[in-house]
């Protein structure tokens, strides 16, 4: 009788063991299940840090430290604002840094109010999609030089297409110079929620990244960095 109970409570436990197989594998086929849709695209932003063209240190005006071309970014000013690829002196920054990797960062400056420096990169394999509530998000690592003083250059981001100009984009986040921390970089972002009806569906995505001078000193030539751009969607 005992061998027999022994058999019979064997005999009951084994199915168990292939309910929680079959449930482990619902659960992976359920997760399988998830629409492509649902889940998170992250976007190559070419030169995504400025590296190219690699520059020597320490970057100064008039100095290999400089580039005015920045590979895979179209480049602009307004009122003749400085926009360029730049090698950070260490002065620049606090060390250790937050952010910067010693090596190239975007560097704007400006020494009029209104003065614009910018870049800006239509993504590539990036689409606006006809799917409503997906959200687009750039997010750009950003700061003020330690030496400048109090005030200086607001930062805006912009996500658009790229039959848009930056002031007609989807969406413009602004911060403001005493947002940006001094002598290194935190993470700035701007989004934008799909309608999925928009007339600019299946356009390749653009971004800019854009610095505007605030104030306007006499004789100091306000510095903005930014480094790290990213961009990447999720429904």
């Amino acid at each position: 009788m005992k061998t027999r109970l022994q058999n019979s409570i064997g005999k009951f436990r084994a199915p168990s063991k292939s309910v929680a197989i079959c449930a482990a594998i619902a659960s992976t086929l359920a997760l399988l299940a998830i629409p492509a849709q649902a889940q998170k695209i992250t976007y190559t932003v070419e030169n995504h840090s400025f590296e190219d063209p690699v520059l020597p240190e320490p970057g100064y005006r008039n100095s290999p430290g400089y580039a005015f071309t920045i590979a895979s970014w179209t480049r602009g000013d307004y009122r003749r604002g400085t926009a360029v690829a730049y090698f950070p002196n260490q002065s620049n920054f606090k060390a250790p840094p937050n952010g910067i990797d010693w090596n190239n960062v975007f560097s704007t400056s400006g020494a009029a109010v209104g003065v614009q420096a910018w870049v800006t990169q239509d993504v590539s394999g990036a689409t606006l999609l006809a799917e409503a509530g997906r959200k687009y998000t750039l997010t750009v690592a950003a700061g003020k030089y330690l030496d400048i003083g109090p005030g200086g250059l607001s930062v805006r981001l912009a996500i658009g297409t790229t039959s848009m100009s930056f002031g007609k984009s989807l969406a413009i986040a602004t911060y403001t110079p005493d947002l940006l921390p001094s002598g290194s970089l935190s993470d700035f972002s701007v989004t934008y929620t799909s309608t999925g009806s928009e007339a600019q569906i299946g356009e390749t995505l653009k971004v800019w990244v854009l610095a505007e001078q605030q104030v306007s000193p006499a004789d100091v030539s306000r510095n903005t960095a930014f480094d790290n751009v990213r961009f990447s969607s999720q429904k």
